[in-house]
C-alpha cells in the first residue's frame, strides 16, 4: 500500500491563544476581583492583567499582602466576552472552528457549570440563527434562478 500524505490536524487552541479573546487589556475593577476573591473591596489592592491569567494582590485579615494568580475564567467578564464572541459570528464556514474552540475549552479549563451552561445555550442560539440565515438565502439564490 502506497503512503498517502495528509495534512495534520490542526491541534485545538484556547480563545486566547488564537487571539478571539484579549484579556491581557482588559482593566479589571476592585469590585470584579472582590467578588471573585469573595473579600471586601478594600483588601483588593492590585491586579496586574497577563497573557493567559491575572495577577491579584490583596491584603488577609491580618494586613499582610498575598498575591496569586488566577484564572480570567473565573471573572464574569470572561463570560460576557465569550457570549459576545459567540453572537457576533457570522462566517457559517469557520462555525465548526468556533464550536472545536469552546468544547476544547469546556475541557481543558475549569468553568463553574452555570457559566458553561450560558454559554453553551448561547452557542446553540447563535446555531440556529446563522443555520435559518443560511436557509433564507439558499432560498433567495433559487428564486433568483428560478426562469420566469
Amino acid at each position: 500500500m502506497a503512503y498517502q500524505w495528509r495534512p495534520k490536524k490542526e491541534k485545538p487552541k484556547s480563545l486566547t491563544v488564537l487571539g478571539w479573546l484579549r484579556p491581557k487589556l482588559w482593566r479589571l475593577s476592585k469590585e470584579e476581583i472582590a467578588e471573585v476573591l469573595k473579600i471586601p473591596v478594600e483588601r483588593v489592592k492590585n491586579a496586574t492583567c497577563r497573557e493567559h491569567q491575572v495577577c491579584i494582590s490583596w491584603y488577609n485579615e491580618q494586613g499582610v499582602t498575598c498575591w496569586s494568580f488566577f484564572s480570567y475564567r473565573l471573572f464574569l467578564r470572561w463570560q460576557n466576552q465569550v457570549i459576545a464572541l459567540i453572537r457576533t459570528w457570522v462566517k457559517w464556514e469557520t462555525w465548526e472552528r468556533l464550536v472545536e474552540t469552546i468544547e476544547y475549552e469546556f475541557s481543558r479549563f475549569c468553568y463553574s457549570i452555570e457559566m458553561r451552561n450560558c454559554i453553551w445555550h448561547n452557542l446553540l442560539e447563535q446555531e440556529r440563527n446563522l443555520s435559518s440565515l443560511r436557509r433564507a438565502t439558499d432560498d433567495l439564490d433559487n428564486l433568483w434562478e428560478f426562469e420566469f
